[in-house]
């Protein structure tokens, strides 16, 4: 590489021959030398002839001290793959890819690694040993990339780590550790623990790992168990490990070790198999986990065994004892005494059985908290004989050691400790003991297992709590003493003797307790000698007390414990005891004056901490005086500021009291005590108040610090001041805490006034003057209160102070109401805390405070806007907070001048305020809340005020929405009647315009025209663009009115109602899950007839689509997504689907001629063009569902994704994406029966082929076809050819002619005629060989497809039997029916005989029979028409008239509407055996099913045989879905003869007599009654022209008794029943639906 210069260019490096490096760094024009250690740059290794960029490697760069040769520091440079280099500042431990790359094809390689075995840059060094393996990527874990790098010999790269983080991924790495790697790092396991390692994600041959404690493995997976040779072989597929255990069984040989993702399961296998996997550890059975919680990890269980252990994969448990383990089987139940011990499986649950005494029960396995995971088990665990203590987790139930808790059945307990232990050294289940001792209240205890101790305190109640964080020292009960060092647990060291103090650190005496500080030296444990004492040093202080060796401490005892307070000067001894001490926190003697730390006062056997007090202390020499404050915690500094307020001082006086022999003097010690009263932050502003008088405060204030008192009432006498009553009298208040007191003034206060167990709030403001008044309701929001709490500082350089602080605390009320107020002093109780206070501080602002969604402890400071958040108006010692109302924000606009923002929002009962996306045009309620006075027997309160503040909105635009101050004129009734009934009752307020006076006045629905509001949740909305449904109670019936209302909101009521379904309710304008601004509705209502009385509101309405009644345009739909409600447009151009919300099998299917609902049989893709993003793809099956798209396609999980990209629809299916391209004519394929699972979770089963049948175009429906017609599919175009039978479909293969043997039935494929000659392009026509026609050939195409062909035999799913067939342009396909045959006269015109072929499927197989035509009707479905044989004579019925025929085969329906002919079996009629309600109109079998006995039902009891003799005219009653569309209150008039029942149409206003078994005749006289027919259809003859009535009054009630009895009469109100009383037999209309009795 050269270097130019201003003259020319020089050798800049590669001159010497030797590699060297070159740094380059971008400069301002160029690149130039970089700085090493300083630049960012590109990075060349040069040698003599060449310079090589690095890329995506690091390099290393030792510097050298060019003088005396010593290592200074390292650099490492990473280069990205774009070459541009920058130098790391920090490392993680691992290695790193360095130097330059080398290609090998496709792959590029590195040869060198820099290692780095620790976090210091410093540290890291060029890897000299390369080997193969894995190695932990620095550069990837800092990435969080989750790769590593492979080495093979001396080539490395960077590869996938393909782990997760619930799913590691292990490796081997080059020193035979164990690396794992998750989603994002990669690390090497610091202590390999015993077992296999399973990783998935890898390669047969790197899928298992098996570590000893010293070194890991990869295992060679061994799929042979056929020799003893074989045991312990292994090998891993998909979520089990199996191994071999049983080379001489055939089934089971090998076990299966399931693993299942986030569990954990148990297995017992022998000492053989243990041996093979984990060889010289195991001599008898094992117990072997399955642990896939995080990786895979296989291991043996090395901890004491005895216990039961679940592997609910398997549905049994491992059972171990002190020699073996076993697999077991659950039981069923728990009930007999031998099933103690045992596991019972029921109710989808694991379940312990136990007894106790012969009374057995259970307890469910699970995952339990505290000391509820160790159990009090009954009797028979384990073949233990007495009571045992068993740990219960989810997978276990083992025996357990220690003290632990006894509880009752019921769960509550027994004030009793159970410990347990075994009574030999060689443990054995039966040597297993448990013995029962009274808890002791108000004492400590050490409880649990060894190694998961902890130290637990009953109280005088005998709960329990846990002590977390011990203090070092001794806990005692009445027998023994418990050792706690913190953090560790805690240990039970001996038994409490009756004994002397022979030992120190000791306590003896069971009767008396006494502790032993030394030998002989014992202190009674009473409360009189509670305190501080000084503790000598001993080598059992140092191990309980937690002291170093040789040093003293300061032991202080309390109730049940002694513990260290503080470690002493190692020269302190016990003649240093007496005096004032200061120590500090390194144990050493502290200065007075200058010094921080604890403040002991002492005398000669005893000393007391200063704790929560100030302490004054005065130098004997200098007499100069140092104010100490002393925390709760007992730590000491001096006072710097002070406040106005009061503070209770000590000091020391030390005086000598008698001079002793030796010649020394003995002291005594006088604690003095006054009050100093401070003005402000000087120290220097205070005065002492020393023995002030009773009845002044002082006075009073040193009484309250020494009784504790929180809150003191002084009342004013006419000497001074006397106490009062708090709450009850008038005063001034103080509140005092840690030995200060202060008086309450401009601040609110929160008391807690106590009675025995329960406590009572009060909230007192107390004004500038002092003068204190009760709060009665609280505003909902904050209060404070101003606190000056003394706080012992750190400072910058080390040293502490004491120092009044100024602390505002936030009393937090809600739902008006005072037992809701807490207090709180930062965020850690509060959250909200420092937003509100330093809102308070400013005295007058609005906040909108956002809670985080991702962290719930996070509020912070949003911006009006905003969707969700707490609004505050703040002000002078209060923010309130918004709740349960509307609230209006306005704001002026910064980008626009002379303008403003607006939000609506409403805030709910605990103040969560939300944007209203949806508006309504109407009014909105907000309620303000402010304080006043009230006065209640005689006392003046201060309360919470609600001002009703209306809100109106115009339209859609909250810009438009605005606080009513002054109605308009027009508009003052309608305020006035909306502001008397908003915020109240819900309420529907109709309003009608007075002609007269020009307002409006409240009417009432029913009248013909009005505005409507609809008033509830603080609102009144306007019905505008809207129908509104409302039902009446009139008369005790139901009436409904249905009101059209406009744009200008002028309701209509309308009468004449379209069927279908309508939107209505409130609109309002409101944003849809696509952030589309749309008018949506609060109702869908339904009308199933003309009139409001048939119309109701849809709830719950489901998502989906709806065809509307009665719009503007016939492309509109109904949409209702997430309960939004409204109106969209269809293509006009395009075919576009829909799912139906009314029917989820139907599918909506909109063109330009309009939309209508089908109903769906397929399974089926739908491409639905619309132009919504997630609802392009519709899935059908037993309903129709929107599939929303997902390019995934990486796991197994990704199966059934499906996307449309370019038009192709792209289904994932094992990792890669199969294509299904749109057609536009009729397209078959074949797609694998995985496919459809899949998409639908729906197993097709083929027997044969794994594939289906897909159908796919013209239309966006792509079909698929589970159960195909036998036949031929074929794709011209494409070549293609499918064959489907009985055990599926595959492809075909065309044969060359149909001359050829065995070619009857099969393809063939010639050029067509049509063929351009001039072009490569050939159009091949496919025909089906058939020996019955000319050529013997058929032809495919869509000229074909009305004509039925015959062909004997060969044919696809009849290949052994003659076969009748259809065709069309790309499907030839086996048809079933009754064909008659043909024949051909010497003309060749073709005739029918009387002889038929049927053909049908039975058993998946299609048989062809031929038999005569008996006497009968028969449909012929080749040619579809009925015809008659009659004495061996073929008749064709030339009118198809309605009915029913029948003949020995078959029967036949013409339905009289759709003139649609379906035929079914003749055994078809014996779904039904009996004539009643439910088949009128349907025939039936009058005889049993052996004896076909055709006869139809005709009103529910009468019925006739389909016999000659049974042969005249009958009347059918109505049914639903009858054949012969009769009108409902309305009959049909059936002409029955033998073989068949039809509609006899050959009247006209013809009466007919009615006479017995329904039978008509024509007769001047009809004693039974009589109907009037025309063509076919009667009506009662008195009826005639008249439609059945609702009843309208009370007496027509009445003549329902006919229906319905007393009961059911009282909800005729709720049922809408109608009635009408014929002659015969009453019919009731229960919600139109007809009942006849």
């Amino acid at each position: 590489m050269y270097k130019s210069t201003t003259s020319s260019c020089e050798v800049a490096y590669g001159d010497t021959g030797k590699s060297s490096l070159l740094l380059l760094t971008k400069g301002n024009v160029t690149y130039r030398d970089g700085y090493l250690g300083m630049d960012s740059c590109l990075i060349y290794i040069c040698s003599e002839t060449s310079c090589d960029q690095l890329i995506s490697s690091s390099y290393l760069i030792p510097i050298i001290n060019s003088t005396t040769g010593d290592f200074e520091k390292n650099y490492i440079y990473y280069c990205y793959k774009d070459g541009q280099c920058i130098k790391l500042d920090s490392i993680t431990k691992g290695y790193l890819i360095s130097d330059l790359p080398t290609k090998n094809g496709s792959d590029t390689y590195y040869t060198n690694l820099i290692e780095c075995p620790s976090n210091d840059i410093d540290d890291c060094k060029n890897f000299k040993y390369l080997r193969s393996g894995h190695y932990v990527d620095s550069i990837e874990n800092m990435k969080g990339s989750g790769n590593l790098i492979e080495c093979v010999d001396t080539k490395c790269k960077v590869v996938n780590g393909k782990g997760d983080n619930d799913q590691l991924a292990y490796y081997v790495d080059f020193i035979k550790s164990l690396i794992y790697c998750g989603s994002s790092k990669c690390s090497v396991v610091d202590d390999i623990e015993l077992g296999l390692y399973i990783s998935p994600s890898h390669d047969s041959e790197r899928s298992i790992i098996n570590c000893t404690s010293i070194e890991c493995r990869y295992v060679t997976q061994n799929f042979v168990c056929a020799s003893e040779s074989d045991i312990g072989n292994a090998y891993y597929l998909v979520n089990a490990l199996y191994l071999c255990i049983d080379p001489s069984s055939n089934d089971d040989r090998w076990m299966q070790v399931s693993i299942v993702r986030g569990d954990i399961n148990y297995y017992a296998i022998t000492s053989e198999v243990g041996f093979k996997l984990f060889p010289y550890l195991f001599n008898k059975s094992v117990l072997l986990v399955s642990d896939a919680t995080s990786g895979i990890h296989i291991y043996p269980y090395s901890a004491k065994l005895y216990g039961n252990y679940i592997n609910l994969s398997t549905e049994t448990y491992v059972h171990c004892n002190n020699t073996i383990c076993v697999n077991t089987n659950f039981i069923s139940s728990c009930g007999e005494n031998s099933d103690s011990g045992k596991l019972a499986y029921y109710e989808n649950k694991v379940h312990l059985c136990t007894r106790d005494s012969d009374n057995y029960y259970s307890v469910e396995l699970k995952d339990f908290d505290s000391y509820l995971k160790y159990y009090n088990f009954g009797e028979g665990f384990l073949e233990v004989e007495n009571k045992s203590i068993i740990m219960i987790t989810k997978k276990s139930a083992t025996l357990e050691v220690g003290s632990f808790l006894d509880y009752n059945k019921d769960g509550s307990l027994t004030n009793s400790i159970i410990t347990c232990y075994y009574t030999t050294i060689e443990v054995n289940v039966n040597n297993y003991k448990c013995v029962l001792e009274k808890s002791i209240k108000d004492n400590y205890y050490c409880m649990g297992s060894s190694g998961d101790t902890v130290l637990s305190y009953f109280d005088n109640n005998n709960n329990i709590e846990i002590v977390e964080t011990p203090d070092a020292g001794i806990y005692y009960n009445k027998n023994s003493i418990i050792l706690s060092t913190s953090g560790y647990g805690c240990i039970q060291v001996n038994s409490i003797k009756d004994d002397t103090c022979k030992q120190a650190v000791n306590i003896v005496n069971k009767d008396s307790l006494s502790y032993c500080i030394d030998e002989n030296v014992p202190i009674l444990l009473t409360e009189e000698n509670y305190g501080i004492y000084y503790q000598p040093a001993s080598m059992a202080a140092s191990f309980a007390f937690d002291v170093p060796n040789e040093r003293s401490c300061f032991i202080e005892i309390t109730k049940n414990k002694i513990v260290k307070d503080i470690v002493l000067p190692k020269s302190f001894t016990s003649l240093d005891v007496f005096g004032v001490h200061l120590i500090t926190e390194s144990g050493s003697m502290g200065k007075f004056g200058q010094d921080y730390g604890r403040i002991y006062l002492c005398n000669y056997t005893k000393c007391s901490k200063l704790v929560s007090s100030y302490y004054l202390y005065t130098d004997d020499q200098s007499n100069a005086n140092s104010l100490y404050y002393c925390n709760e915690q007992g730590d000491c500094a001096i006072l710097q500021n002070t406040a106005a307020e009061y503070y209770y001082v000590n000091s020391a006086v030390i005086t000598a009291t008698r001079i002793k022999l030796d010649g020394t003097s003995e002291y005594s010690m006088t604690i003095k005590s006054f009050l100093l009263e401070c003005k402000d932050t000087s120290i220097k502003n205070c005065s002492k108040k020393e023995s002030p008088k009773m009845t002044t405060i002082p006075y009073h204030l040193v009484d309250a610090i020494k009784k504790s008192e929180s809150l003191v009432l002084l009342k004013e006498t006419s000497d001074g001041y006397a106490k009062g009553n708090i709450i009850k009298d008038t005063g001034i208040y103080f509140v005092c805490e840690s030995s200060k007191c202060k008086q309450l003034k401009s601040t609110y206060y929160l008391y807690h006034k106590k009675d025995g167990n329960t406590s009572t709030k009060y909230l007192i403001y107390c004004q500038s003057d002092g003068v204190c008044l009760n709060v009665d309701k609280p505003i909902d929001g904050y209060y404070t209160y101003t606190s000056t709490p003394t706080k012992i500082i750190s400072k910058s350089n080390g040293t502490k102070s004491a120092s009044v602080m100024i602390n505002i605390v936030l009393i937090k009320c809600k739902f008006n109401s005072l037992s809701s107020c807490e207090e709180s002093n930062s965020d850690e109780s509060d959250p909200q805390y420092s937003l509100i206070s330093s809102k308070i501080a400013r005295k007058s602002s609005q906040i909108f405070i956002i809670h985080s969604d991702v962290n719930p402890s996070l509020y912070y400071e949003g911006k009006f806007g905003e969707m969700k958040g707490s609004i505050y108006i703040c002000e002078s010692l209060l923010c309130k907070q918004i709740t349960s109302t509307y609230y209006l924000h306005e704001e002026s606009s910064k980008k626009k001048r002379n303008s403003t923002i607006k939000v609506l929002y409403y805030c709910d009962d605990d103040g969560i305020c939300s944007v209203a996306k949806s508006l309504i045009v109407g009014y909105y309620l907000y309620e303000e809340q402010s304080s006043g006075k009230t006065k209640s027997n005689g006392s003046t309160y201060i309360t919470t005020i609600k001002n009703s503040i209306i809100i109106q909105c115009k339209n859609g635009d909250v810009n438009d929405c605005f606080i009513v101050e002054s109605p308009d004129d027009e508009d003052i009734s309608i305020f006035t009647a909306v502001d008397n009934t908003i915020g109240l009752e819900p309420k529907i307020l109709f309003l009608v315009k007075d002609k007269t006076f020009e307002s409006y006045l409240e009417g009432e629905i029913g009248q013909e025209s009005g505005i409507i509001f609809n008033c509830k949740n603080s609102q009144c909305a306007q019905m505008i663009s809207t129908y509104y449904l409302y039902n009446s109670n009139s008369n005790d019936l139901v009436k409904n009115y249905m009101y059209e209302c406009d744009s200008n909101g002028l309701c209509t009521l309308t009468e004449n109602i379209s069927v279908g379904y309508f939107l209505g309710g409130v609109s309002s304008t409101t944003y849809n899950s696509y952030g589309l601004k749309v008018t949506s509705y609060s109702n869908l209502i339904k009308c199933s007839a003309k009139s409001p009385n048939e119309c109701e509101i849809v709830f719950p309405v489901k998502d989906g689509y709806y065809l509307p009644a009665n719009t503007d345009s016939k492309n509109k739909l109904i949409k209702c997504t997430d309960a939004i409600l409204e109106y969209i447009e269809t293509s006009k151009t395009s075919e576009s689907y829909y799912t139906d919300g009314e029917n989820p099998k139907n599918l909506i299917q909109c063109s330009e001629n309009g939309c209508v609902s089908k109903v769906n049989e397929a399974t089926s893709i739908v491409l639905s063009n619309s132009s919504y993003y997630d609802e392009q793809i519709i899935l059908c099956h037993t309903a129709c569902t929107y599939r929303r798209e997902n390019l995934r396609c990486n796991n197994i999980e990704d199966n059934g994704n499906i996307s449309i990209i370019d038009g192709i629809l792209h289904v994932c299916l094992y990792q890669s994406w199969y294509n299904i391209n749109k057609y536009y004519t009729d397209h078959y394929d074949l797609v694998y029966n995985d496919m459809v699972y899949a998409l639908f979770d729906l197993n097709i089963k083929t027997p044969n082929y794994n594939q289906i049948l897909l159908k796919n175009g013209p239309s966006n429906i792509m079909e698929f076809i589970s159960n195909p017609k036998y036949g031929y599919y074929i794709n011209k175009g494409e070549g293609t050819y499918i064959q489907c039978v009985s055990s599926g479909c595959q492809q075909a293969k065309p044969v060359g002619s149909c001359d050829e043997k065995g070619s009857n039935g099969h393809l063939i494929v010639e050029m067509s005629n049509d063929s351009p000659i001039l072009t490569s392009f050939v159009v091949s026509d496919v025909y089906v060989c058939s020996e019955n026609y000319p050529n013997k050939k058929i032809l495919l195409s869509e000229d074909n497809k009305d004509t039925h062909y015959y062909i004997n035999d060969g044919f696809p799913g009849a290949e052994r039997s003659k076969a009748v067939i259809t065709v069309d342009e790309t499907t030839a396909i086996l048809e079933t029916g009754t064909f008659f045959n043909k024949t051909f006269d010497e003309n060749g015109n073709e005739h029918l005989d009387l002889t038929v072929t049927i053909c049908n499927i039975i058993d998946e197989e299609y048989q062809c029979v031929e038999e005569n035509a008996d006497n009968g009707y028969y449909y012929d479905h080749s040619t579809s028409e009925v015809y008659y044989v009659d004495d061996s004579e073929l008749k064709s019925m030339e009118e198809m008239i309605p009915g029913f025929y029948v003949n020995q085969i078959e029967i036949i329906t013409i339905e009289n509407k759709t003139n649609i002919t379906v035929t079914e079996p003749i055994s078809s009629i014996n779904k039904y055996t009996e004539c009643n309600i439910r088949n009128i109109g349907i025939v039936f079998n009058s005889s049993p099913p052996t004896i076909l006995s055709p006869s139809i039902c005709l009103d529910g009891k009468a019925y006739v045989p389909l016999k000659e003799r049974y042969s005249g005219l009958y009347l059918l009653n109505y049914s639903e879905n009858n054949i012969f569309d009769i009108p409902l209150n309305n009959y049909a008039l059936l002409e029955v003869s033998d073989n068949k029942a039809v509609l006899n149409t050959t009247n006209k206003d013809t009466v007919y007599c009615i006479n017995d078994s329904r039978s008509v005749s024509l007769s001047e006289s009809c004693e039974n009654g009589s109907v009037t027919c025309t063509n076919g259809i009667c009506m009662d003859s008195k009826t005639q022209g008249t439609e059945p009535s609702k009843p309208e009054t009370s007496d027509t009630i009445r003549n329902v008794s006919g229906c319905l009895n007393s009961i059911v009469l009282s909800l005729l109100k709720y049922l809408n029943f109608v009635y009408k009383n014929n002659n015969h037999f009453i019919v009731c209309y229960f919600k139109n639906k007809k009942y006849e009795l």
